[in-house]
C-alpha cells in the first residue's frame, strides 16, 4: 500500500498521470471493489482514485497475489541500502553518484533458485533521467552469458531473449545521479497473478481512476476502511484506458525537455547542447573543475571558486581582459575623473554668479 500525504492545491493536479479510467460502480450498499489491471500498466504503481459526484480523492490499496523467490542483492557503487530496490516501496531508491567522468552502476540478483525471465523493469526517483546504457548478463552453465548487450534505453520496461539463471548481474552508464526506486526481474515460473486496484465504493457515485504515472504523487485522502480482506471484494470487468489530456511529463527545470531525456535534469537547458559527448549537458557540466557548473561560472574555462568580478560585468577578474578593465589597472582613474566633474561644476558656478554680478550694476 502507497501512504498518500497532504497534497495543498485548490484544483486537483493530475498531470503526473498518462491515462485514466471512467468508473461508475453499480453497488447498492458500500462496496469494496477491484479494477482489474494488467502489470504492465503500471510503474511505478502509483494511482489516484477521484470521487467526481463528491469532488474528493478516496483512500486506495494495490493488491497484488505474487510469491517472490528470495533473493540476495549486491550494489556495487550504490549509496543506502540495496534491498531499497526490492521492497516495493516506490517513496525509497539506492543511489549512485557521480564519482567522476565515468559512473557505472551494478546490480547483482542471486535467486536462491533459477528463475526464468524474458524482460525487466526498473523506476526512477522523481526528476531522474534515464541512464544512458543499459547491459544485462547471467551465468548460465557456470559462465556468462550476455542477455542485453549494451544498449540506450528507451524507457524503464526492458525485454530481451528468454534466459534461465540464478544470477543476474545488470549494468548501468549514467552521467547525471542516478536513482533507482525499485528493479525487478520478471519471473516467468510464476503462477499467472491477479492485480488490481481497491477501494470502497459508494452507490451513486462516479469516479476516475488515474494510473501510469512518471512520477510518484499523493493526494490527501478521509480516512480508509478494511482494502486488505479479500472478503466482500467485488472485482469488476475491464474498462476503457483513456489518454489524460491533463499530463505532462517530468520537467524538473522547466525548459520544456521531459527529466528521463533531458541530459541535464537540474538546469535549464533547451539546446542540450553536449560539446563532449558525453550524454551530461554542458549546463551542468563543470569543465574548469573548480566547484562551480558551468552556467553559474562567470569564468567557464579558468578556476576560479571566489567568482571575483571586480568591475561587476558578469566576467570573472581571472578571465577579464585588461583592456576592458581600465578602472582595475588604474584604480585612482574613478576619482580622478570625479575631481575633474566637481572642478567643472564649480568652475561653471563661479560663471554663474560673475554674470549675475555683472547684470546687476
Amino acid at each position: 500500500m502507497f501512504p498518500m500525504v497532504a497534497f495543498a492545491a485548490s484544483v486537483p493536479d493530475f498531470s503526473a498521470f498518462q491515462y485514466y479510467r471512467n468508473i461508475i460502480p453499480a453497488v447498492s450498499i458500500p462496496t469494496v471493489v477491484e479494477i482489474p489491471f494488467d502489470e504492465d500498466s503500471f510503474q511505478p504503481p502509483v494511482f489516484a482514485v477521484y470521487n467526481i459526484t463528491d469532488a474528493q480523492f478516496e483512500p486506495n490499496y494495490f493488491s497484488i497475489k505474487e510469491v517472490l523467490t528470495p533473493t540476495k542483492i549486491e550494489a556495487v557503487g550504490g549509496v543506502g541500502n540495496s534491498n531499497n530496490i526490492n521492497d516495493g516501496d516506490y517513496s525509497t531508491y539506492l543511489e549512485f553518484p557521480v564519482q567522476g567522468e565515468i559512473n557505472k552502476a551494478v546490480i547483482i540478483f542471486n535467486f536462491d533458485k533459477p528463475v526464468e525471465a524474458s524482460s525487466l523493469y526498473f523506476t526512477l526517483d522523481n526528476y531522474v533521467a534515464l541512464p544512458q546504457t543499459i547491459s544485462i548478463s547471467a551465468v548460465v552453465d557456470d559462465r556468462d552469458y550476455i542477455v542485453q548487450r549494451e544498449a540506450r534505453p528507451q524507457s524503464g520496461y526492458v525485454v530481451f531473449p528468454k534466459t534461465k539463471s540464478d544470477v543476474w548481474k545488470i549494468s548501468f552508464n549514467y552521467a547525471q545521479p542516478l536513482r533507482i526506486t525499485e528493479l525487478k526481474i520478471n519471473d516467468l515460473s510464476q503462477v499467472k497473478k491477479l492485480t488490481g486496484l481497491r477501494f470502497l465504493a459508494q452507490p451513486g457515485k462516479s469516479y476516475k481512476v488515474y494510473f501510469f504515472a512518471d512520477r510518484y504523487a499523493s493526494y490527501p485522502v478521509k480516512e480508509s476502511g478494511d482494502l486488505y480482506s479479500d472478503k466482500g471484494v467485488v472485482r469488476l470487468g475491464a474498462s476503457n484506458d483513456i489518454l489524460n489530456p491533463e499530463y505532462k511529463p517530468a520537467d524538473n527545470d522547466e525548459d520544456s525537455i521531459p527529466d528521463l531525456v533531458d541530459n541535464c535534469v537540474s538546469v535549464a537547458n533547451t539546446d542540450q547542447k553536449d560539446s563532449d559527448k558525453d550524454f551530461l549537458g554542458d549546463a551542468c557540466e563543470d569543465y574548469d573543475r573548480d566547484g562551480v557548473v558551468n552556467v553559474k561560472d562567470n569564468c567557464p574555462d579558468m578556476p576560479n571558486l571566489s567568482q571575483l568580478d571586480t568591475d561587476a560585468d558578469k566576467i570573472g577578474d581571472v578571465c577579464d581582459g585588461l583592456d576592458n578593465r581600465v578602472t582595475e589597472r588604474m584604480p585612482w582613474l574613478p576619482w580622478v575623473g570625479i575631481g575633474v566633474a566637481v572642478g567643472v561644476i564649480f568652475g561653471l558656478f563661479v560663471v554663474a554668479f560673475k554674470h549675475k554680478s555683472e547684470n546687476k550694476i
